[in-house]
């Protein structure tokens, strides 16, 4: 499947499971306390388990159809420098007790307690090529009482390609995926003072819900932010 480009010579996928192993390297690269390699093999389905990879000079754009490389809209806003400086959008315990996630900010609505990430085992390391990923995002849409709510669980950028908007890109292309899935709103959580985190997720719409204590394993609380759809 080929795909539009994004800005900077980025398209954007749906993932692939032999792109998991450039999926865990980065978010081991980006987060003190990474998600197991299991963890991403459990969201390979989730529609909105999205990566960026590096286009190809030869890329073309999609059929008419919506495809997957169509650009969610012609203004994005902010540039990405903001999250991208911002070592990824630091991390969430996603499945609570029971699995652990981390990233983007996790759990979903009110289903799900902050928890530790659990010990899992390590992706191989004898694969060579990465495929060209350099970042990807983690969302799902969960029914919720017949109003289905989005939300980003987990959000990383390789360190040696921030600050060229891939962030916003894939926060961007997250939003329009669950809203096509029949996601209402969106959710994600962000620690209080990651400020450059959360001047990117202002720029997206989203607006601060709740406090959570003691989200995160070092015991600093979560912001829940969210926003209509």
């Amino acid at each position: 499947m080929t795909v539009a480009p994004d800005a900077d010579g980025i398209r954007v996928r749906h993932v692939e499971r032999a792109d998991l192993l450039a999926v865990h390297r980065i978010e081991r690269a980006a987060f003190p306390t990474p998600w197991p390699f299991e963890a991403f093999e459990r969201f390979v389905e989730a529609p909105g388990f999205l990566v960026a990879v590096e286009a190809p000079e030869d890329a073309v754009a999609p059929s008419a159809d919506g495809g997957a490389g169509e650009r969610a809209t012609e203004n994005a806003p902010g540039d990405g420098d903001a999250v991208d400086a911002a070592d990824a959008i630091d991390g969430a315990d996603a499945m609570g007790s029971t699995g652990a996630i981390n990233g983007a900010e996790a759990d979903s609505w009110d289903a799900a307690d902050a928890g530790q990430k659990e010990e899992g085992k390590e992706a191989p390391s004898n694969v060579i090529d990465d495929g060209g990923v350099v970042g990807y995002v983690v969302a799902e849409v969960t029914p919720n009482h017949g109003r289905a709510f989005g939300h980003v669980k987990d959000l990383a950028v390789h360190p040696d390609h921030r600050r060229r908007g891939i962030a916003s890109t894939l926060l961007e292309r997250a939003i329009v995926t669950v809203a096509g899935h029949g996601a209402a709103s969106v959710k994600l959580e962000v620690r209080e003072d990651n400020d450059p985190a959360r001047t990117l997720y202002r720029e997206f719409g989203f607006s601060p819900m709740r406090r959570r204590e003691g989200y995160y394993e070092d015991g600093e609380d979560a912001l829940v932010l969210a926003r209509e759809l």
